[in-house]
């Protein structure tokens, strides 16, 4: 690469995964010279089989052969297999040079080495020279400066092609093998101090693979599901009993039941459940109007009870500063003022927006990973959407004064879509936020009425099939049953949870 001097740091900050990742993203391109193999990667990013090596972030990754192969030191921590497992990487008796994209390949691990684990099929056929693996991390050399890969990778260019989203599994890490216990799995680093994930190696951030200098729960392909109580990512049908106070929640993972007693109906508890903890686990949590006290009972282990809000209030808890938790937060009617405390730095954000009248619809409708403030307006149908990106407001009419509003990321997209739903003949009008317009005009396909529910039900909307949209989806009251409409293959999942003469209200509906 040319000018590498001053830019090796900024390339080994942003990529985070060390010398082997952006090694293997810069090239896999067989027959693209130097980018052929590890070789022409060590003026920038040093010798794989080194000692240690520390980032700029000061996360320490040690020997990186050593971690990759369990050997020595990193048996416990190592992803591959010790007998058996070389040729995922290398190819011939020699062992070198070690070629970015092409391997001897073992049983379950295809032939492709190290774009294997740092490189998405999806992104095929947008270069010249290879299948466009690694088209991710290209992005990053060309944010850092570096401008001779386009003359083989047209998807070097970040302006004119996007590739897929981080939460798209590369090849391996769909085949890890019980053997390879360590080998990732989860492209989102969702629970960094699990197994399987990116940080095996004791780190604490993995991989940014799609190139957009968002990492792990920040990037906005990888949010978690709402409502997700057992952390697969899949909504989980929940109910509270308000006259015991007592949580039911059915795990989507397996089948279980969560019962737990928090919050008191009688002094009108609300329901705001989130992660206020950011172990991507949903909080069992109520918040207090008499008092105005949040009472938090963490996934993760403990109790936070937090003053916060007036009476008149209306909790609005989101994740309005991007750290991966749910922050504290509460509307006031009164003057349209959003009451947020931050849980990166304990600070407190007062912005105005809205009127008395208004339905407070929070959600993140620019996906830039935070929370932007936003109202619904029933007498006229207008939202009014601040965006947390530029700080500007989008004001746009959709939907009539006996609708319900319904925002969601419907298309998968990682932008909150404007969306009401209509008791009076069970209609759900989404504007998909992919479309790229507010003002909604005309265009075919821009509208999706989708008819599901009757007057009587509520709606509870959620991503319950875990493919990052969420499902149309309702619980009637008068049988407990949730009727969802899954958007991986539009199919129904109907199931009974709850009863509204048992005094239950569905945690969503809430």
């Amino acid at each position: 690469m040319k000018n590498k001097t001053g830019i090796c740091n900024y390339i080994n900050r942003i990529l985070l995964a060390g010398v082997f990742a952006l090694a293997a993203f810069a090239v896999s391109a067989p027959g693209v010279d130097a980018y052929d193999t590890y070789d022409g990667c060590n003026t920038c990013h040093g010798n794989f089989n080194a000692s240690s090596y520390v980032d700029v972030d000061g996360q320490s990754w040690g020997n990186l052969h050593d971690l990759h192969r369990s050997r020595g030191a990193f048996i416990a921590t190592g992803m591959l297999n010790t007998s058996t497992d070389c040729n995922v990487c290398h190819s011939g008796s020699s062992r070198t040079p070690v070629f970015i994209a092409r391997s001897t390949g073992v049983s379950g691990l295809p032939a492709i080495s190290c774009v294997g684990c740092h490189g998405r099929s999806e992104d095929g056929g947008h270069d010249s020279e290879s299948a466009g693996l690694g088209a991710g991390l290209r992005q990053h050399h060309t944010r850092a400066g570096v401008t001779d890969c386009q003359g083989c990778h047209s998807d070097a260019d970040p302006a004119n092609y996007t590739p897929v989203g981080e939460n798209v599994k590369p090849p391996y890490y769909a085949n890890p093998g019980a053997s390879r216990p360590n080998m990732p799995t989860d492209p989102c680093n969702s629970n960094p101090t699990a197994a399987g994930k990116e940080t095996f190696a004791g780190l604490l951030i993995g991989l940014d693979n799609d190139g957009d200098d968002l990492y792990d729960r920040a990037d906005p392909n990888c949010r978690r599901a709402l409502s997700d109580y057992d952390g697969d990512k899949k909504a989980d049908l929940g109910v509270w009993r308000q006259s015991t106070g007592v949580w039911y929640i059915q795990r989507s993972s397996d089948g279980g039941m969560i019962s737990r007693q928090w919050g008191i109906g009688s002094l009108g508890d609300n329901v705001v459940s989130g992660d206020f903890d950011g172990d991507m686990v949903d909080d069992i949590a109520v918040w207090r109007p008499s008092d105005g006290t949040w009472w938090i009972q963490r996934s993760s282990g403990g109790v936070t009870i937090t003053q916060w809000g007036a009476r008149t209030d209306v909790p609005v808890p989101g994740d309005y500063d991007n750290d991966a938790k749910t922050d504290i937060a509460v509307w006031r009617p009164s003057d349209g003022n959003w009451w947020i405390q931050r849980s990166s730095d304990g600070g407190v954000t007062v912005t105005q927006l809205g009127a008395n009248g208004d339905v407070p619809v929070p959600g993140d409708y620019d996906g830039d990973g935070k929370t932007d403030v936003a109202v619904w307006r029933p007498s006229s149908g207008y939202w009014s959407i601040l965006r947390s990106s530029d700080h500007g407001v989008v004001t746009s009419q959709w939907g009539s004064p006996s609708d319900i509003p319904v925002p969601g990321d419907y298309d998968g997209d990682g932008r909150a879509d404007v969306a009401v739903w209509r008791p009076s003949n069970g209609y759900w009008f989404i504007q998909r936020s992919s479309v790229g317009v507010f003002n909604f005009p005309d265009y075919p396909g821009d509208k999706s009425p989708t008819q599901w529910g009757v007057s009587t039900d509520i709606p509870v909307p959620g991503d319950y099939d875990s493919d990052r949209k969420t499902d149309v989806a309702v619980w009637r009251p008068s049988t407990g049953y949730w009727y969802i409409l899954r958007s991986s293959n539009t199919t129904m999942d109907s199931r009974p949870w709850g009863a509204a003469s048992l005094n239950d209200v569905p945690i969503k509906g809430k």
